[in-house]
């Protein structure tokens, strides 16, 4: 069965380790075809594939260039039927993670894949996909489909739901699931296609959340272990969360040594960082920063990977700080230095507004390529806010500050 995974920038750090271990576990093996952007070319050169896989460019599908990228992933899923050469084929993300002996059997029952679904609860956030989702297919969806991330899909099944409904309807509309979508339509259209199960006891799932736990789906447990989730064939992570990485590793090791005794594929945490474009982030654009959401709003950590000028003087950073509503005295504490021992750091608290770090450049720095870190303290989060992001600032520009020339003499 072949596998798909759509990828971006910040989360190629995270594919890896996914990639390791499906290298490693995964033993019925066809095709794996990983979506990805011809400009992250040079982050995956870092990264070691498995030898059945083949990258997808983004920019082979004209519909997505003018998209958000986030309805640019669901389409590409959608649309990831035109290039799979099996009937069913298995759509996962960069944070899955295979922690024992897999094969394409475990993930069906009685000759079948297993789609789950169950009734809606009021209130879930999952709910927030309904709406836009029946919008799509102008019609009620009772039930939610997108629960269990065990998605394997039917090559037919998605070449007719892409017949009955244009997908590029989905371009720059967030509100849709593309799972809820598929699992709708194949369980009303084709329901033989797969084994669709309401009851976990009758097929066991293969695949389960670390940290996407209900009522709030971001539940985040840093004391989690694979202890906890070792009857499992694959763990997903809330990618988002910024352990992520580490567990990953955590999981994958600690796997290895219950199943062979030994650590046999070490993971991999060397540093992956994109080169930042001051233009995007002006623009608006911030998918590939990491530490950063794809709307801009900073994690805790914020990584820039600088291309310095040779005559720059200082970075210049906008930030929007928020106000806490609940807190009209909080402030926002961050620290910033180049990524060098001798390097000096600056430290500064930031009232509510749009505020500008200034950080000087050594002259070490001048002319390479430089990671420049921002070390942010606690946020807030907004309890009147359906975002249940923790808030601390959105990055609204960068520059250079580079000598002014002098006119010439005499004018």
């Amino acid at each position: 069965m072949d596998f798909v995974v759509v990828t971006h920038a910040p989360d190629v750090k995270l594919l890896r380790h996914f990639l390791e271990s499906y290298d490693l576990y995964y033993s019925t093996k066809d095709r794996l075809h990983i979506f990805t952007s011809v400009r992250d070319q040079a982050l995956l050169d870092q990264v070691k594939l498995p030898s059945n896989a083949s990258l997808v460019y983004r920019e082979d599908f004209p519909a997505v260039a003018e998209a958000t990228p986030f309805s640019q992933q669901l389409y590409l899923k959608l649309m990831s039927h035109t290039v799979v050469t099996t009937d069913y084929f298995c759509i996962m993300d960069s944070d899955f993670l295979f922690i024992r002996p897999t094969s394409d059997a475990d993930l069906f029952y009685k000759g079948k894949p297993v789609w789950y679904y169950r009734t809606w609860i009021d209130g879930e956030p999952p709910l927030r996909w309904r709406a836009g989702s029946e919008a799509f297919l102008g019609s009620n969806i009772n039930h939610l489909y997108a629960w269990i991330p065990q998605f394997v899909f039917h090559r037919s099944v998605a070449l007719e739901l892409t017949k009955r409904y244009d997908p590029r309807r989905i371009l720059n509309d967030d509100t849709i699931s593309e799972f809820l979508v598929y699992g709708w339509f194949a369980h009303r259209y084709y329901p033989d296609a797969h084994f669709f199960a309401r009851d976990l006891d009758v097929a066991p799932p293969v695949v389960r959340t670390v940290n996407q736990i209900p009522p709030d789906y971001c539940h985040l447990d840093p004391s989690v272990s694979y202890q906890q989730f070792r009857g499992h064939h694959c763990v997903a992570f809330w990618s988002h969360w910024d352990l992520a990485e580490s567990k990953m590793v955590e999981f994958f090791e600690d796997s290895q040594r219950e199943h062979f005794g030994r650590v046999q594929v070490p993971g991999n945490s060397e540093p992956l960082y994109t080169t930042t474009d001051p233009e995007a982030i002006n623009s608006g654009e911030y998918g590939d920063i990491d530490g950063s959401f794809a709307d801009g709003w900073v994690k805790d950590v914020l990584h820039l990977s600088l291309d310095v000028p040779d005559d720059a003087l200082s970075v210049e950073i906008d930030l929007d700080v928020p106000s806490n509503p609940i807190d009209h005295s909080w402030s926002l504490a961050v620290s910033a230095s180049f990524q060098q021992p001798s390097d000096e750091s600056i430290a500064l608290v930031l009232e509510p507004g749009r505020r500008t770090i200034s950080v000087a450049v050594p002259r070490s720095a001048r002319g390479q390529r430089r990671l420049l870190d921002l070390h942010f303290g606690h946020g807030f989060n907004d309890p009147l806010n359906p975002d249940r992001r923790d808030f601390r600032a959105r990055l609204a520009g960068l520059q250079f500050d580079r000598p002014t020339a002098s006119p010439p003499v005499g004018l």
